[in-house]
Order: structure tokens, then C-alpha cells, then sequence
């Protein structure tokens, strides 16, 4: 088994995608980015071997 973490290290990047972005999927609201920081407060940093993509 493989873990893959993709990441955006630049937060005005990830800002920018998210906030122009639209996944269209019915029943799912988008994610605003004050939602986004909330995650990353309430994320729990892997421990386990994994390959991470920055693009």
C-alpha cells in the first residue's frame, strides 16, 4: 500500500484554485477558504512512510 499527499505549499496558490474553482457535484457546497483554515488547525501531521507531491 502507498499514501500520496498532495500539498500546496503556497497558500495564496491554493487560495486562488479554491476559490475559483467548481467541482459542480450536487449536494456539496464548495469549501471556503476560512473552512480550509480550520483543517489545517485541526490536522494531525502523517507519521507514516508516504511520497508527497508539491506541484
Amino acid at each position: 500500500m502507498a499514501f500520496i499527499e498532495v500539498v500546496c505549499s503556497d497558500w495564496r496558490v491554493h487560495r486562488r484554485r479554491l476559490e475559483h474553482r467548481s467541482r459542480g457535484i450536487v449536494g456539496f457546497e464548495e469549501p471556503t477558504w476560512e473552512a480550509v483554515q480550520q483543517r489545517r488547525i485541526e490536522y494531525e501531521p502523517w507519521t507514516d512512510h508516504r511520497l508527497v507531491l508539491d506541484p
